[in-house]
């Protein structure tokens, strides 16, 4: 109990210290962070909290708007020891709703990595129009 009141109040501090999007309710953790491409960009970057990878699963939901975003997007996850994790390659396994497109992924529990400030990078080859991504983290914790 000791250790998930410490995590809890670390990630309360690296949230506000970082200014990261994350939620903390009913011990359920998640994080959120939101990359903008404007017409003609094709990189964006973006932060994300880290809550303790080496005792969560990661259920990760990726919302690309708007719907007619042409061309699939490379989105990967970096975590602070430098290790890359694609999370997103192909619109292919994405469902479709009103003007979004939502692709769902889960990354396991990585027993070497830490709570802290990751970082999201995505890349697309269709510039043409201005397309906003979100990418929210449900953390689960692993039952021991």
């Amino acid at each position: 109990m000791f250790r998930t009141g410490l995590l809890v109040l670390l990630a309360g501090v690296s949230v506000a210290c970082l200014g990261l999007g994350a939620e903390i309710l009913r011990g359920d953790l998640s994080s959120e962070t939101q990359l903008d491409f404007d017409i003609g960009a094709t990189e964006a970057t973006s932060a994300l909290l880290a809550f303790d990878p080496a005792q969560h699963t990661m259920d990760i939901v990726i919302s690309i708007e708007p719907l007619d975003q042409a061309g699939d997007m490379n989105i990967v996850i970096v975590t602070d020891a430098g290790t890359r994790f694609q999370v997103l390659g192909s619109f292919a396994a994405c469902t479709e709703e009103d003007n979004l497109r939502r692709c769902e992924r889960q990354l396991p529990m990585l027993p070497s990595e830490q709570v802290g400030a990751w970082r999201i990078e995505a890349q697309r080859t269709d510039s043409t129009i201005a397309t906003s991504v979100d990418v929210q983290v449900n953390w689960v914790p692993i039952s021991s």
